[in-house]
């Protein structure tokens, strides 16, 4: 790959994956990318899978859809953002995927998710 060459005063950069560049005097560079490991990532696709088959249920009082999705929607956020999620919100949501008194939780997604969480926590 030929990498174009740099505007006076300026970098050029041919490819870059991640990572933080910074030119001039007193610059900073801030590496703020995500990065998520193999059981991340395996988890935050579990969780939107699981996430899309939600439409399919009707959100009523007791059958703890409307809690599932909450958990969810917070797992998934926190992934995407921080590349990890809270401990209790992990703890939360296979908790309810594991109880029979939520609708969703004889999908085959909710099964899948309860094993991601279970890889990803340590």
């Amino acid at each position: 790959m030929t990498v174009p060459a740099p505007a006076p005063g300026g970098v050029s950069i041919g490819a870059m994956t991640g990572g933080a560049v910074a030119t001039g005097e007193d610059a900073t560079a801030v590496d703020a990318s995500v990065r998520l490991d193999a059981s991340g990532r395996e988890l935050l696709a579990a969780v939107r899978e699981l996430r899309g088959h939600l439409p399919m249920f009707t959100r009523v009082e007791g059958n703890g859809v409307a809690e599932v999705e909450e958990e969810l929607d917070a797992v998934g956020t926190a992934l995407e953002q921080t590349g990890t999620a809270p401990r209790t919100r992990l703890e939360r949501l296979r908790d309810l995927l594991r109880s029979s008194g939520t609708a969703v939780s004889g999908l085959a997604s909710a099964l899948a998710v309860v094993q991601a969480i279970e890889q990803f926590l340590p």
